[in-house]
């Protein structure tokens, strides 16, 4: 009977090992079909293709080296994309600003809660209940913005509404981080580490 016994618990074991073995394929963020799992020329001209256009820079944002600007359309809104990349020339970062929306609160809420039902709860959330003038509520997002992250399969997804005051306007953001290609580099010294 003992050998028995070891013969079938040998045998789920095998079973067990055997399922274990599978080669288990880590999942990319993508950005309007495109997966960012690409080098930072093919995902561009995958955008192109799909009625992008290259610009030279975000409003009220720093260009910054290395880094590509689109405008399109990202959930039927007009956009800016600021596309980064690795170390290695992978799309790491892809930051989605989006202009010209109506109402920047209703819409942050809007699109916030379409990923909340896709994604779950959020990772980090710091929303609170606007204050009753527009001018508290810009005054408010000014100091503090709104940010919402999601941990979704890939990566993070992280929303931000903010007001700039010295050009009066709602800067609205999403942010795609591919967290298998968005590697830190590890300094030489004691630098801090960079992402």
């Amino acid at each position: 009977m003992k050998h028995f016994l070891v013969i079938i618990l040998s045998f789920v074991c095998l079973c067990v090992a055997a399922q274990e073995t599978k080669d288990y394929v880590r999942p990319h963020l993508s950005f309007c079909g495109v997966s960012m799992n690409n080098r930072l020329e093919d995902f561009t001209d995958s955008l192109l293709a799909k009625s992008f256009v290259k610009v030279d820079s975000v409003k009220d944002v720093s260009p910054l080296l290395d880094h590509v600007y689109l405008q399109g359309r990202f959930e039927n809104i007009a956009c800016t994309v600021d596309v980064g990349q690795s170390a290695a020339h992978k799309v790491d970062t892809l930051k989605v600003y989006l202009n010209d929306v109506n109402n920047p609160v209703l819409s942050f809420k809007i699109l916030t809660n379409f990923y909340r039902s896709k994604s779950g709860s959020p990772v980090f959330d710091n929303y609170y209940y606007p204050p009753m003038g527009t001018d508290d509520l810009k005054q408010q997002l000014s100091i503090e913005p709104y940010v919402i992250a999601f941990s979704v399969a890939g990566g993070v997804i992280q929303f931000e509404l903010k007001y700039i005051p010295l050009t009066h306007r709602f800067v609205y953001s999403v942010l795609f981080v591919d967290t298998e290609n968005a590697l830190p580099v590890i300094p030489q010294d004691d630098a801090v580490i960079e992402w």
